[in-house]
């Protein structure tokens, strides 16, 4: 059954009413009409686009579920009870006007998996870093002998973690679209690892987007904040709010602390390692690995041997700083993931090749300026390959300092680095923009620079 608007207009049923009605079909969106299925409640679902790879799988793998598509139809949400929209459909949309008008209740995958969790939870949001903190965190407690699960933004939806015996606990993955439609998410422990102006598309202003992470703190039993971040070092010492940062730890803080030359990662009364025994080098690292310490330190009261153990041997996720390999002494990375302005420079920064670094860049615009980002960078590149709808932008920014090439698709991108390239010259991917004008999502756009890196033969 294609389409429920026919059916809610001219059924004799006038009366007819659906529990919940789900907003978005992608991946979060079918797992939230599966497990309300198994609930056994009744479900409407619905989607902006009448077309779709995502609406097609929808339909296949839920052919009795009543659907609207198209934006037209989403006036007839008023038959459902309550609302649950998918992290990337925007609420607050011309289209859903009428909805909020009404005041329908409306939710997010996130509450609806706490309303049901039946163990501990740890959250962990920022602007970057979340991904990579929260793998660290669950192999850390993992290692440590916890049954976890770990999903959310990352991986598995946050509702297909539920069932069966239950985990000693679970680590989520926050972004700031599913913070934005939490009520009242009680958390053991909550950590932002940043905050810079990302999704501003989507939030409009940084105080809206920063807003929306920081609901992560608010029901909380204990919390860990950069501390380096204006916005947030103002919670450190609150409420049981605790800081991480590259300084010398303090009562109420982890950090950096430096002796005989070394760097050593702990907290006020413990070294928990030394930074060169990590899998993972660059800043930006240290401070993910001084987060994920800091949170099995507060979960646990302690941080066990075997975790520290599991954090050194954590060699990073794909498309993060990943060395795809070398081709005539060129070596080519991939940081596909470094999807704002933030992200790619920690990435530039962490290889500290200024004479030697080809960065490839650009992409879908996220609503924020690049001129700060190019001051920041450019006397760390020898070239820049841009791409995407960002190109032309990006490029007048760098204003003929930098030999700057356009490309129009990353085949003509990588081979364009790969002609500007000398022996011993590192190519970046590290694109500072989102990926969908070009690709379906990060992951997308990182296989395809691997592909077209493949295709300029043998690598070693």
């Amino acid at each position: 059954m294609k389409i429920a608007k026919d059916t809610l207009l001219n059924s004799a049923e006038e009366e007819t009413r659906f529990d919940y009605g789900v907003v978005g079909l992608g991946k979060t969106g079918r797992s939230m009409v599966n497990f309300l299925l198994s609930q056994g409640f009744s479900v409407l679902g619905a989607d902006s686009c009448a077309q779709s790879s995502n609406v097609d799988r929808f339909l296949n793998q839920y052919p009795d579920v009543p659907t609207l598509l198209g934006e037209s139809s989403f006036d007839f949400l008023s038959v459902c009870e309550e609302l649950i929209f998918s992290p990337g459909v925007d609420w607050r949309s011309d289209i859903f006007e009428k909805v909020r008008e009404a005041k329908y209740k409306i939710k997010g995958d996130i509450q609806i998996f706490a309303d049901y969790a039946d163990a501990p939870l740890i959250g962990i949001t920022g602007t970057n870093g979340k991904s990579t903190v929260t793998t660290m965190v669950s192999l850390m407690l993992k290692a440590a002998g916890l049954k976890v699960r770990y999903g959310g933004n990352l991986g598995t939806p946050a509702i297909e973690l539920l069932g069966g015996e239950a985990p000693d606990c679970y680590v989520l993955e926050l972004s700031s679209f599913q913070l934005d439609l939490v009520e009242n998410l009680k958390l053991d422990v909550a950590c932002i690892l940043n905050v810079t102006a990302d999704h501003l598309d989507r939030h409009k202003t940084f105080d809206c987007y920063l807003k929306a992470k920081k609901k992560i703190l608010e029901n909380s039993k204990c919390s860990l904040v950069y501390s380096g971040d204006e916005p947030l070092a103002c919670f450190v010492n609150r409420r049981e709010i605790k800081g991480f940062s590259h300084n010398v730890p303090s009562k109420n803080s982890y950090g950096i602390r430096s002796r005989d030359g070394t760097l050593f990662l702990g907290s006020v009364s413990r070294e928990f390692l030394a930074a060169e025994e990590l899998g993972l080098l660059g800043d930006h690292n240290y401070l993910n690995s001084i987060a994920a310490l800091g949170i099995v330190d507060i979960f646990l009261g302690s941080v066990p041997d075997q975790a520290i153990q599991a954090l050194k041997k954590f060699r990073g996720l794909p498309h993060r700083g990943q060395v795809i390999g070398q081709k005539n002494g060129v070596e080519f990375i991939d940081d596909s993931k470094a999807t704002n302005t933030a992200a790619a420079m920690a990435s530039i920064l962490s290889i500290r090749s200024s004479e030697s670094l080809i960065l490839i860049a650009g992409g879908a615009t996220k609503g924020v300026s690049y001129l700060e980002f190019v001051e920041q960078v450019i006397s760390h590149l020898r070239a820049v390959v841009l791409l995407g709808e960002t190109a032309l932008e990006i490029k007048q920014l760098f204003a003929e300092r930098i030999e700057c090439v356009i490309a129009n698709t990353m085949s003509n991108a990588v081979i364009s680095a790969m002609d500007l390239a000398r022996t011993g010259d590192k190519v970046l991917l590290a694109p500072a923009c989102s990926s969908t004008d070009m690709f379906d999502d990060y992951r997308h756009r990182g296989l395809a620079f691997q592909s077209a890196v493949a295709a300029l033969g043998e690598l070693n």
